[in-house]
């Protein structure tokens, strides 16, 4: 599945082209070191300054998560290597994690804007545990909906009632 925003530019329809292409002939050249996960999650950013006091607030949503970082569509551009207080609403309870821009898309065009965010840290260990255990749950979903057995148990189930 790949998602190209409009209006996009030459070199986004290139980049989707060859990730179509690799992945019909199999192919992953992914080189990030933690899966990533499409979710929607609130997220809101509080710009640090250099004594990392808040400066601003800016708000978006996340488009995918990782262990990693996150990709967040903000409605106001934040430059790369800002730093950021982010906070991400899970279910049940929210999760406050450092971090910094590592890039934005500016061929979306208009906002809001796309913008890669590497956690440095989470606030202390049990916002740690929350968002690693958040993102257990959404592997498993994952798996559990990709594995052709537990398509055909639940297809089975529905045609038994």
């Amino acid at each position: 599945e790949f998602f190209l925003a409009k209006p996009f530019g030459s070199q986004s329809l290139i980049q989707a082209v060859n990730l179509a292409a690799q992945k019909a002939r199999g192919e992953t050249h992914d080189s990030r070191r933690h899966p990533r996960f499409e979710a929607k999650l609130s997220a809101r950013c509080r710009v640090l300054d250099e004594q990392e006091k808040p400066t601003r607030e800016v708000t978006g949503c996340t488009g995918n998560v990782s262990l990693g970082g996150v990709m967040v569509w903000l409605t106001e551009p934040l430059a790369q290597g800002t730093m950021v207080q982010l906070e991400l609403e899970l279910p049940g309870k929210a999760v406050t994690a450092h971090g910094k821009v590592v890039w934005r898309n500016d061929e979306v065009g208009g906002l809001p804007a796309p913008h890669g965010i590497q956690f440095l840290g989470c606030l202390d260990d049990a916002n740690y545990l929350r968002y690693r255990c958040y993102l257990k749950e959404i592997a498993a979903e994952r798996l559990h909906s990709s594995n052709p057995a537990s398509l055909a148990s639940r297809s089975s189930f529905r045609n038994s009632s």
